[in-house]
């Protein structure tokens, strides 16, 4: 009784610092904007299904890290999708998996942004993390 009290209160605590330090991140803000449910200290389902690539694939989209032009500002003048060359879209993350008609012709499956970071089942995690692969591939042959 006493040692699930304890850790109960000590989820609670873990929760309110993650918030607390979400408060001036963007990537923590975003991650917890998006994502339907926190669950501290348990592993998604996917991660002991898939492959270290996958897995890795899934966390490097839910994390903002796939290098487009918005998250590397510093290093490019042009904002514009490399990709579709719109010149009135901007390439991000959003973009380049839900939007660029590039990217959108050469995945076999299309997915929305936010179904990455919804926790569901492993044969859909893994056809997401194969489209996000499959994005990074292009983006880096586009380089």
């Amino acid at each position: 009784m006493l040692k699930k009290k304890i850790r109960e209160k000590n989820k609670d605590m873990h929760e309110e610092i993650i918030e607390m330090g979400a408060q001036g991140k963007s990537k923590i803000k975003h991650w917890t904007a998006m994502k339907e449910e926190i669950t501290s200290g348990k592993s998604p389902d996917y991660m002991n299904r898939l492959s270290q690539n996958k897995c890795s694939a899934i966390v490097r989209a839910r994390n903002r890290m796939i290098p487009v032009k918005k998250k590397q500002q510093n290093q490019h003048q042009n904002m514009t999708c490399r990709l579709c060359k719109d010149p009135n879209t901007i390439e991000q993350q959003e973009h380049v998996i839900e939007e660029c008609k590039t990217t959108t012709d050469q995945i076999p499956h299309k997915i929305k942004y936010d179904e990455i970071f919804k926790e569901q089942d492993t044969k859909t995690m893994k056809q997401i993390a194969k489209t996000i692969i499959k994005i990074h591939e292009i983006i880096e042959n586009n380089t």
